[in-house]
């Protein structure tokens, strides 16, 4: 047993009054002599001794109500195992799980509102004085300051179910930011969560000595779910009145289901819909195929039908039928017939400007997905630092060397700086083309099937290089890379070791060159990421310029909002922050104009996910110091803290017996006579 506030102690020097008033009030008795007093001797011995109990019962009654109220002050406990109890102010943060999953429903009601009950229950079991902080999935920045329990009850009620979700790792740490403004205050943090096991990342777990770090499990019923969980196009482009591909990400967390429809919007009108089976805890990809009548962007939405759970069964997502693709042709030669053959005849979709390496205008470079090399002899510094900055950008680059034996010293240093090889030695042999990377997307749609015997292009002269940094496309019978493929940031280089030249190669005049040269247009096409996560502060791209004193608003219906505006590369980007809430295909809008892009955005699927840490589970996971579980008990949380803090109390039962005494007193001086 331990003592709160020992010096309390010094009280009990006022047991001396009760006895001193006891011996003070002993009266003695004056003998009285008779002749026959044999009978008075006996009832006077009978009622001194009766007398002289009662006191002695009236005193002890006296000293014991002393000692138990003194007792009480000085507040005796049984020591919890964490240690002996803490005095002076308390710092306690409070993270409230308000993500989807908290929606559904235990033994004690709706696990949110469960949470927040619980929140009211710590905050309670702590002193008025202490200091609290509110912390949610949000993150919002009004919850990362410490305020007292009448503001932080407040707080409580005004909490709302959010589509954002956190890591353990992050709410330690923000909670860990939030305690350290007030080092010298006894610092507690309580983490209340339905724990899903995707949420609990030990390993990236930062603990702070000085912190303790309690974790509340609130047991849910969990429901099976069905997930649209994402979506991609097989090909980086979509042309109007063209079939094209998506691939969906169906996940399934329950029993297998048969016969799930899942359908295909865009614009509001049905493009799309299969039928699927899914296994139990199965992932499945699905295939489908749409065609988009009109250019322009496109508001598209992927649903299934899954009751209770339904945040998580629509996905949105948006993507831009381009009318066309622009090309520019770098020809010192003068206009390319080949190249001209291609881009400038088959499909007006390709528009082909073709100009000479004297005449070129940089500022132009930035409209176009796909720059053509064909035969500059040499880049100079000012070409070679604009075109890095069109590949780091995302554009795709071909380069085709000039017909000379010798390659000119700018030319290598520029493929250096782009991170392709050089060309080295000139070489005069016949080779053909004896391997091609068919997986490659240079050759999507080109064979339907691939033999020995097929028909190859053959190289008459060509340089050497070394493709250790890149992709081999097309491998001579040499080794050596004919078109080699390398990335660089977020662009593409292809590199040809001849020229375009019949004299060099048959290439040009091969039925593989168009194919080819129309796929490297069709993958230079940039598209932007078919959707954002609401709340993950991800960058949405829009390959924009930026413009002076332009304000962007994103616009759904009749909401509204402003996000921050990013540049970089000379690019506008956007962070959307928690003020965005609502999934959705988004209007992007300027000086009260629709710019005419659209942007998706989608709750956060790890939600998704009903797998949760049983309290053993949760123990056995977490072995860290500083860090335990906050077992639940009948007689709730509060005690349960008050417990843990500071052992368990005894001055209540001290207060009792105190009174307890004072009562036999009362009773001692009125019925015993």
């Amino acid at each position: 047993m331990s003592w709160l506030y020992p010096l309390f102690f010094a009280a009990l020097a006022s047991i001396a009054i009760p006895i001193v008033i006891h011996l003070f009030n002993f009266r003695r008795f004056k003998r009285i002599y008779f002749t026959n007093v044999a009978l008075l001797q006996e009832v006077q011995q009978e009622t001194r001794s009766r007398r002289n109990l009662k006191h002695i019962l009236v005193l002890m009654a006296r000293i014991f109500a002393i000692v138990f109220i003194v007792l009480a002050f000085v507040q005796p406990f049984i020591p919890a195992t964490s240690g002996a109890a803490r005095q002076g102010v308390s710092a306690v943060s409070v993270y409230v799980d308000n993500s989807f999953s908290m929606s559904s429903v235990g033994n004690e009601g709706e696990l949110f509102q469960a949470a927040k009950n619980k929140a009211r229950d710590i905050a309670n079991a702590y002193s008025s004085t202490d200091l609290f902080q509110l912390l949610t999935a949000d993150f919002e920045g009004k919850h990362q300051r410490l305020v007292n329990r009448e503001e932080f009850l407040r707080m409580i009620d005004e909490l709302q179910v959010s589509p954002a979700s956190r890591k353990l790792s992050e709410i330690i740490a923000r909670q860990k930011e939030a305690l350290n403004k007030d080092p010298m205050a006894n610092k507690t943090a309580y983490v209340l969560s339905d724990f899903q096991q995707n949420m609990v990342d030990v390993e990236a777990v930062n603990t702070d000595t000085t912190i303790l770090t309690e974790l509340v499990k609130l047991e849910g019923n969990p429901k099976a779910n069905l997930s649209v969980d994402s979506a991609w196009l097989l090909t980086p482009y979509v042309q109007a009145n063209q079939t094209a591909q998506l691939m969906v990400r169906v996940k399934n967390f329950g029993d297998e289901q048969e016969n799930i429809p899942l359908t295909l919007k865009i614009n509001n009108i049905q493009k799309g819909l299969a039928n699927f089976s899914i296994g139990k805890n199965e992932t499945k990809d699905i295939e489908l195929s749409f065609t988009a009548t009109t250019s322009g962007w496109q508001n598209a939405e992927l649903a299934v039908m899954d009751d209770p759970i339904t945040f998580d069964d629509k996905l949105f997502f948006a993507f831009e039928v381009k009318q066309e693709i622009n090309i520019l042709a770098i020809s010192p030669e003068g206009p390319s017939k080949f190249i001209g053959a291609v881009y400038g005849k088959i499909d007006a979709y390709y528009k082909l400007t073709e100009v000479s390496d004297k005449q070129l205008d940089y500022s132009s470079f930035s409209k176009y997905t796909l720059i053509v090399l064909n035969g500059v002899k040499t880049v100079s510094s000012g070409l070679s630092a604009e075109l890095g900055k069109f590949v780091t950008a995302g554009g795709s680059l071909v380069v085709f060397p000039a017909a000379d034996k010798v390659v000119d010293r700018s030319v290598n240093d520029f493929l250096g700086s782009i991170g392709s090889s050089p060309l080295q030695a000139y070489m005069e042999a016949n080779q053909r083309v004896e391997g091609l990377t068919v997986a490659h997307p240079l050759f999507r749609h080109i064979f339907e099937k691939t033999g020995d015997n097929m028909d190859k292009p053959v190289l008459q002269k060509y340089f050497v290089t070394q493709a250790s940094a890149g992709e081999p496309i097309m491998r001579l019978q040499s080794g050596q890379s004919f078109l080699t493929h390398y990335t660089n940031a977020a662009g593409h280089v292809y590199l040809f070791n001849s020229p375009l030249n019949g004299e060099w190669n048959n290439f040009a005049t091969h039925a593989l060159f168009v194919p080819i040269m129309l796929n490297m247009a069709l993958n230079s096409v940039q598209s932007p990421d078919l959707f954002y996560t609401i709340g993950n502060g991800q960058l949405v791209r829009l390959n924009l310029a930026a413009g002076k004193d332009q304000v962007y608003k994103l616009k759904l219906d009749k909401a509204e909002l402003i996000p921050q505006m990013v540049v970089k590369d000379n690019k506008l980007n956007l962070a959307a922050g928690p003020e965005l809430k609502q999934p959705g295909n988004y209007a992007l809008e300027s000086g009260g104009q629709d710019v005419g892009v659209r942007v998706a955005f989608n709750y956060n699927r790890n939600e998704s996910a009903n797998t949760y840490f049983t309290e053993k589970e949760l123990e056995e996971q977490i072995k860290i110091q500083g860090i335990k579980v906050l077992k639940n008990t009948p007689k709730g949380i509060q005690a349960a803290i008050v417990e843990a803090d500071k052992g368990v109390q005894l001055w209540r039962y001290c207060i009792m017996m105190g009174l307890f005494f004072l009562l036999c007193e009362v009773l001692l001086l009125r019925f015993l006579k």
